[in-house]
């Protein structure tokens, strides 16, 4: 029996909440398979990417490539955000914060009108620590 697009079973709400509880992190299938795994509940690994695939679809997550690997990770977006936003993410703790301002659009206005390069910053993450990983 197969199930429509819409159609949402238990499987798919314990994604969705385990995305949405996680939203300031990027989460891999793997990591969610894991999660589910350890407290005794058993998710199909297609079952998990046929449904970040239908989330990534939506515009519920964005994914985003992990350096030169093929491993993927995603993030829960509560509204869609401005093409012009990057991403910042603390490499002690994981957490990641949205960030636009003019000096990032300036940049990304610099390569696209000296080099024709077009930018896309809803996919580009600035790797360091946050706040509060730097104060401990």
């Amino acid at each position: 029996m197969t199930q429509s697009k819409g159609y949402q079973t238990r499987q798919r709400s314990l994604i969705l909440n385990y995305l949405v509880t996680h939203r300031n992190r990027h989460i891999t299938a793997e990591e969610i398979i894991h999660h589910f795994q350890s407290n005794g509940i058993q998710l199909g690994k297609s079952t998990v990417y046929r449904y970040l695939n239908l989330l990534l679809e939506k515009g519920t997550i964005r994914k985003y490539l992990r350096g030169s690997g093929p491993t993927a990770c995603y993030r829960y977006v509560e509204e869609q955000t401005p093409e012009m936003t990057c991403h910042l993410k603390c490499e002690r703790c994981g957490k990641v914060q949205d960030l636009s301002c003019e000096e990032i659009k300036m940049i990304a206005t610099s390569f696209s009108e000296e080099i024709g390069f077009q930018l896309d910053l809803s996919h580009t993450v600035f790797l360091g620590q946050c706040r509060e990983c730097v104060t401990k």
